[in-house]
């Protein structure tokens, strides 16, 4: 890819594209365009790889909102120090797809050089709490699947949980109907926000093969 003052060179391998697969499934325009994508890498369609390569660069060098320290500095402190390597990597390697990722000493070797010191253990324990919470999940998250934010809603006495079919990581932004929600739930935290629109909801609507 070449650009104003920049040029990326991209080695394309499996674990490249299913990273962008992944990077895919946060927001609904671009889940809906997963299987397509996976078509037109599958079958080998030169001109459709090569615009897909020219997003997929932009989306990982061209961010101005992705800060990597920030970032690193997160997972160091509060993920790295309660993980175990060897469960992690194990499990990978269960997965035919993923196995080549148990290769890689990532995220654990940038740590280890990383100087910010482990979070209080306590981060890893579940939020309880009796004030009022309105917990939102979309299906298709890939980062904060729905079961997270069950887990989350199940220490929190005076919670409310919905989840959203259509959606993501970022519910807010990509479903209206999740706005509404928390518009009723600021409005009244006491209540269970419900709206008309809880009914229509619809999964993904997939585009189809890149004929």
């Amino acid at each position: 890819m070449s650009g104003e003052n920049k040029t990326a060179r991209v080695r394309l391998t499996g674990d490249l594209l299913l990273s962008y697969l992944f990077q895919n499934l946060y927001n609904r325009s671009d889940i809906e365009r997963v299987p397509a994508i996976i078509d037109i890498f599958d079958r080998g369609q030169a001109s459709a790889m090569e615009e897909e390569i020219e997003h997929l660069v932009s989306v990982w060098i061209e961010r101005p909102d992705w800060g990597e320290a920030m970032a690193l500095t997160i997972e160091c402190a509060e993920e790295m120090p309660f993980s175990d390597p060897v469960a992690a990597l194990e499990s990978y390697r269960r997965y035919p797809l993923l196995r080549s990722f148990a290769e890689s000493p990532r995220p654990f070797s940038e740590c280890s050089a990383w100087p910010v010191p482990a979070a209080d253990p306590k981060v890893k324990l579940p939020v309880e709490s009796s004030v009022p919470a309105l917990v939102l999940a979309g299906t298709f998250d890939p980062v904060t699947p729905p079961e997270y934010g069950r887990q989350t809603a199940a220490a929190l006495s005076n919670s409310r949980f919905f989840e959203f079919s259509g959606v993501g990581h970022d519910v807010l932004g990509n479903e209206p109907c999740a706005g509404r929600l928390a518009a009723i739930f600021l409005d009244d935290p006491t209540g269970t926000p419900n709206d008309p629109c809880l009914l229509s909801q619809k999964p993904p609507s997939f585009l189809p093969p890149n004929d």
